[in-house]
């Protein structure tokens, strides 16, 4: 199996910078280098699908405590990280939080939520650490990108699923995201939630954020206009031919690509008329 290759950068092993908190509970900050090798994992190789990663031994993984997390991630960071849009626009991840370090009452006992490191990637310029956290009732897989000086630059959701336990077996109810690494570095995600299945390739830039270079989105949504209804047009132009109108409060599926402002109508909730073009700010999610 190849390793992972990120654009225009070469590929080792990598690791996390962390805090340890000092017998009257301060926390004590530690070189990068320091903490380097404690928290170096074998790197993660690819292709790997985020169902392989789920599948990776936690007995065998580093677990690191809810307070050095929080720390690494959010409190030591002057600004959350960031996400580039297919059309190049950069926005602050907001998917992402402190971990309750206090726990949370379960069934009559107290239940901590465990962070795994799962594995690393790594090349000159960017540290890509892999995590599972197992929450009460859902498991995440994430990809956090730090810089050699501990910035935290870029994030992205590798699995989500909710679930329960019965008779101390997990049972998944729903699986919310799934991903794809490839040899060329390239993330294949895909997020199936209340009705919209959103499809994004993302790629590592120069700077250490994932961007999109391609997106696909196919949802459910009701129409909405103050006009009492919408007009689907022929093209994806506000000044192309009228093909038919929509109600407001009807309900359609819709697909949109690469940041497109136009969804092109795939069907119409008790109705026979499909095909043209309606504006996305007249749709509003349906669930």
């Amino acid at each position: 199996m190849q390793r992972f290759i990120l654009p225009t950068i070469s590929v080792a092993i990598a690791m996390l910078i962390s805090i340890t908190v000092d017998a009257q509970n301060q926390f004590e900050t530690y070189s990068f280098d320091e903490f380097s090798s404690f928290f170096q994992k074998e790197q993660i190789k690819t292709p790997i699908s985020s169902d392989e990663l789920l599948e990776i031994d936690l007995s065998i993984c580093r677990q690191i405590d809810c307070e050095s997390y929080n720390y690494i991630v959010i409190k030591s960071q002057k600004e959350r990280a960031k996400r580039r849009t297919i059309e190049g626009r950069d926005f602050h991840i907001t998917r992402y939080g402190l971990v309750d370090c206090k726990g949370v009452m379960r069934n009559g006992s107290l239940f901590y939520e465990k962070i795994y490191v799962l594995g690393c990637l790594k090349n000159e310029k960017y540290k890509c650490l892999i995590t599972r956290i197992e929450s009460v009732m859902n498991t995440f897989v994430d990809l956090y990108i730090f810089n050699n000086e501990g910035k935290f630059l870029s994030f992205l959701d590798l699995y989500e699923d909710e679930n329960y336990e019965k008779n101390g077996i997990r049972n998944i109810d729903s699986v919310y995201i799934r991903t794809e690494i490839t040899t060329d570095g390239i993330i294949h995600y895909e997020e199936n939630r209340y009705g919209v299945n959103v499809k994004i390739d993302y790629q590592l830039q120069d700077d250490g954020i994932l961007k999109e270079v391609a997106k696909s989105i196919i949802g459910q949504y009701e129409v909405v206009d103050k006009d009492g209804y919408v007009n689907v047009r022929e093209k994806p132009d506000a000044k192309s031919k009228v093909l038919y109108t929509i109600e407001s409060g009807s309900v359609i599926i819709s697909h949109s690509e690469n940041g497109s402002k136009w969804e092109k109508v795939i069907s119409i909730e008790d109705s026979d008329k499909k095909g043209g073009y309606i504006h996305s700010s007249r749709l509003r999610n349906y669930w």
